[in-house]
């Protein structure tokens, strides 16, 4: 009895202490839900006129939600590559080396590259990696900034959206804890910046959206979406 007694008082301690972190996982899958969606409805107008069945790589696709909202409002075949395996949702991504994607040439319709290119040790290379396997259109996501103060308003909302949530992830038990090393920014961008590095890769910006609302007017951060299509072709 006094052994019945202490493992119930023990299952019941452990479903107490885990009880915070499944909570936490749950906020968590759902505000990476959200975000997907309100990504999606950003992404889809500049992918409309793509075929059904079309085959779009999400390059860094880190979780796999902007790839399966995608795939639930339009009829397309979305396949992830990143450099370590996070995703939650989807089947499990194509590892690669951050450099060489290991694809053929123009192996797919179009693509995305959402919030990636800070966390490239060569973002010019993986661009022209992207130029050589997507034949469309790339859709390009990318946090910008412009001077001192925004660069640290910018820091410090990508630490925030990047390694905070990566270790609150951790926590709950969603990724591993020795993954981390991929969310390290290495590169901080200015959108002339990254109209040049497009230009020098072969990259055209056919479109051009900086990012609604206050703090994009107000603060000079933004998150910028360009739609590159490839020079000479």
């Amino acid at each position: 009895s006094a052994r019945r007694g202490a493992a119930r008082y023990g299952s019941l301690a452990h479903n107490l202490h885990r009880a915070p972190r499944v909570l936490l996982a749950r906020v968590i899958l759902r505000a990476l839900e959200l975000r997907a969606e309100q990504l999606a409805n950003r992404l889809l107008p500049h992918l409309a006129s793509l075929p059904s069945g079309a085959q779009l790589l999400d390059i860094g696709c880190g979780t796999g939600h902007n790839g399966a909202a995608l795939s639930l409002q339009q009829r397309m075949t979305v396949e992830g590559v990143d450099v370590v395996d996070l995703h939650l949702v989807g089947p499990s991504p194509r590892l690669f080396d951050g450099q060489r994607l290991p694809f053929g040439d123009r192996a797919f319709d179009a693509g995305l590259m959402l919030f990636v290119l800070q966390y490239s040790e060569a973002p010019g290379r993986l661009l022209a990696e992207a130029r050589r396997v997507i034949s469309g259109p790339l859709v390009v996501i990318q946090t910008t900034a412009s001077g001192a103060r925004t660069q640290g308003i910018h820091a410090l909302r990508s630490f925030f959206q990047g390694r905070f949530a990566y270790e609150l992830s951790s926590f709950a038990g969603l990724v591993s804890a020795h993954q981390g090393h991929a969310l390290m920014p290495k590169n901080a961008f200015g959108r002339d910046e990254l109209f040049a590095l497009f230009d020098a890769v072969g990259y055209r910006v056919a479109s051009f959206a900086s990012e609604p609302g206050m703090l994009s007017s107000s603060l000079g951060v933004s998150r910028d979406l360009f739609v590159l299509e490839a020079q000479g072709r």
